[in-house]
């Protein structure tokens, strides 16, 4: 084998860690930041739900400056609850730029959002998709 063989193998050998988001929109809310839901990182696991979840903010974010964050959820179709895992700030809209900061959730209750909230709509969303998904 030559040394050009070599080196394309060992290129083919390395594993793509690029991730494809397939962004749905959620809502807006009062102050004008947006969010989304990634259909591409919906995981079901029973009756939970694994997905990444958006906001665009409409302005600097105040603790860090982001331009956006990306949280790891888990929903809870049944029951109607949500929990945090793990949260990403991003220098740029849509979860793009560089990373700011990253931190899992250690305290990783389960809370039920009130009906109209950012975060029911979120969880109707997320769970109606998955039930279309499941027919």
């Amino acid at each position: 084998m030559n040394m050009r063989m070599i080196l394309f193998w060992a290129v083919l050998q390395i594993p793509i860690t690029g991730y494809c988001s397939e962004w749905i929109y959620v809502t807006r809310d009062t102050v004008g930041d947006e969010f989304f839901v990634d259909r591409a990182s919906f995981e079901q696991d029973e009756y939970k739900i694994f997905y990444r979840g958006l906001r665009n903010y409409s302005s600097p974010e105040k603790r860090f400056g982001s331009f956006s964050s990306v949280g790891k959820f888990e929903a809870d179709c049944q029951a109607g609850g949500i929990r945090l895992h793990q949260f990403e700030y991003f220098s740029g809209q849509m979860g793009e730029g560089e990373v700011i900061n990253s931190f899992p959730i250690t305290d990783r209750e389960w809370f039920n959002p009130r009906q109209g909230t950012v975060g029911s709509k979120q969880l109707d969303l997320v769970c109606f998709e998955m039930g279309k998904v499941s027919e």
